[in-house]
């Protein structure tokens, strides 16, 4: 299992709302595919920006990123309440998966 991390700016005219996390994960959830291989979502958000970290069973990091991508190109196609908001950085975590511990 592999995260992807985004924060998303407010790129709209309009002043960013603060978007309840819940509906981020509700949009992000309804958007997603079996491809996409989505475990879990976290969001945090603050004035201006959207923070999201999205696990991925993916069998690489390149497979989770691009899964990420993917996922959130359609969240701002067809959601309206993410059509001014926009990827400005991205990163892959590395979180261990707790089903395949390390062997010690």
């Amino acid at each position: 299992m592999f995260a992807a991390w985004f924060r998303h700016r407010h790129v709209g005219k309009e002043p960013g709302t603060t978007l309840p996390a819940g509906t981020v994960c509700d949009i992000l959830w309804a958007t997603a595919r079996a491809e996409d291989r989505l475990e879990h979502i976290r969001v945090k958000q603050g004035p201006g920006y959207l923070d999201l970290v999205l696990l991925h069973s993916t069998e690489t990091p390149d497979e989770a990123l691009r899964a990420a991508q993917r996922l959130c190109a359609r969240a701002y196609a067809t959601a309206p309440f993410l059509s001014d908001w926009e990827a400005r950085s991205m990163q892959m975590l590395d979180i261990p998966d707790p089903r395949n511990p390390p062997s010690h």
